[in-house]
């Protein structure tokens, strides 16, 4: 927000292009429902600290729950395909396995704010931009769930529910939003290593090669 010498607010001097605008929209929606939750927060308080008249927000999104899909699905749409492309691969199963492991780490740190709104606000998501980000996350679980049942056929994952094995793996995963520190004493290349090994080599896999666990 612009400012004058007596903090008055000031109209904005110059027109925003349509990228900076949706760039600045998202990121302080993003903080804004981080911050107070999506039911506190509102399309009015969104306008005002862009700097934006509230109808701007329209050409955008037509509702507060498609701007909360809309934020979201900026985080997981390219993991999603990255994930995917992990899949596809001739690999064995514990093998796309720690690549995706990898992928959806680097996913938590690159978008925790995003996530921690997931995890926090996804009952409001009810409308169909909602409903169609939520099968986006649906499709993106099932594949790390195929990937598991692959790697217990190949036997190269133990023998499990790959559901709940899936759940497990995940979960502990994005609970990683809630306490990581980077000021903390380990960096996030440490961190991504430690879960590696522990959640998915230690606990999931049959005897693995040492030079798999570098990979």
């Amino acid at each position: 927000m612009y400012k004058n010498s007596n903090h008055a607010s000031l109209p904005l001097k110059r027109p925003r292009s349509r990228e900076i605008t949706e760039q600045t929209l998202y990121s302080v929606g993003a903080k804004l429902f981080a911050a107070q939750g999506y039911p506190s927060t509102t399309l009015d308080q969104i306008a005002r600290e862009v700097g934006v008249h509230k109808s701007t927000i329209f050409h955008y999104a037509r509702t507060k729950e498609e701007l909360l899909a809309e934020i979201l699905d900026r985080g997981l749409s390219g993991y999603l395909t990255s994930l995917q492309s992990i899949a596809n691969t001739r690999e064995d199963g514990l093998t796309r396995l720690l690549a995706a492991t990898r992928n959806h780490l680097n996913f938590v740190f690159e978008h925790g704010l995003e996530l921690r709104i997931f995890l926090r606000d996804r009952q409001h998501l009810k409308g169909n931009t909602g409903a169609s980000y939520l099968r986006l996350s649906e499709q993106y679980q099932a594949i790390f769930v195929q990937i598991i049942e692959d790697g217990i056929k190949d036997k190269t994952i133990v023998k499990g529910d790959a559901s709940l094995m899936c759940l497990f793996l995940l979960g502990s995963a994005n609970s990683i939003v809630e306490w990581y520190n980077p000021d903390g004493r380990l960096n996030v290349e440490d961190i991504v290593e430690h879960f590696v090994q522990s959640m998915v080599i230690n606990m999931m896999a049959q005897q693995v090669p040492s030079s798999r666990c570098e990979q």
